[in-house]
């Protein structure tokens, strides 16, 4: 659980650098990330949660990679349903350069099942086909 909360805390002093920018900057993630912990009592561990993380060679690091990664395909996936070009962009980009890097089977089946489906399809279904509470959808109490 920690890992997972904790994996993005590094761009709080790096900066959330873009996919263009890692082209051309040079961060010093490890500096950054053992004075991030220093003077804490359980600073050490925290680190060690962390280079876990980053190396990926652990199965609860390959998770948490692979629940970052599902996440922001989600919301591209999302964003794209409302009409956002750059988000639909992004989402095929990771669809075709990700997923098939993802470490589990249960999260390139996630993946893999927004592509084609319908982000409002289980509110539709749940409220409107099988007809429960449409008074909301009528303006009525």
């Amino acid at each position: 659980m920690s890992m997972g909360l904790l994996h993005d805390l590094l761009e709080a002093r790096t900066g959330d650098v873009d996919f263009i920018a890692k082209n051309y900057a040079t961060l010093d993630e490890t500096k950054a990330l053992e004075d991030q912990f220093a003077g804490i009592e359980f600073g050490n561990d925290l680190l060690k949660t962390m280079q876990e993380y980053e190396n990926r060679e652990t199965v609860i690091a390959k998770c948490a990679k692979d629940a970052d990664t599902v996440a922001q395909m989600y919301l591209e996936w999302l964003l794209s349903w409302r009409g956002n070009k750059l988000a639909e962009k992004w989402f095929e980009g990771d669809y075709q350069h990700r997923v098939p890097h993802l470490h589990t089977e249960s999260a390139k089946t996630l993946a893999l099942s927004m592509k084609d489906s319908n982000p409002q399809e289980w509110w539709w279904s749940e409220f409107v086909e099988k007809n429960i509470n449409l008074d909301h959808l009528n303006s009525k109490k």
